[in-house]
């Protein structure tokens, strides 16, 4: 039988803790406030009500730098917008492994009833997440 394991850590807790969530009229609930619309003026494309993923999740891991509020939005040559706080790549593959990981963290804390960080595993295609020590880490509890 195949295990699933994922650590919930305390940055996960904090992106969920800012994911701000909507109902279509199709009664589907959607991790944005804002649907892509005419009557929208500005659409709102990351899950934390901002329109640059990494600037959103940093905000919220790092803090926002002093002054960052004022510096304008740039956009670089490919249209997109350039990232205001720049940020290693180091913590940029950090902040795209915990959004990636972010669906199974609401899973745990859902099923578990608890926003408690840790190890955790489940069989394989059944929700059973039950917490563990892994002792290959020395975890604290």
């Amino acid at each position: 039988m195949s295990i699933i394991k994922f650590e919930l850590k305390k940055e996960h807790l904090m992106l969920l803790k800012n994911l701000e969530w909507s109902k279509t009229e199709t009664n589907h609930i959607l991790s944005i406030n804002s649907l892509d619309n005419d009557d929208v003026e500005e659409v709102i494309l990351t899950p934390f009500g901002g329109n640059n993923l990494i600037e959103d999740i940093g905000c919220i891991i790092y803090g926002r730098a002093e002054g960052e509020d004022i510096i304008p939005r740039m956009n670089d040559e490919d249209g997109k917008d350039s990232i205001i706080q720049s940020y290693s790549e180091e913590q940029i593959k950090e902040m795209e492994g915990l959004f990636e990981g972010l669906t199974t963290a609401l899973d745990i804390c859902l099923y578990t009833q608890s926003f408690e960080v840790g190890h955790y595993k489940t069989p394989y295609h059944v929700r059973d997440w039950k917490r563990y020590i892994d002792k290959s880490k020395k975890e604290k509890l």
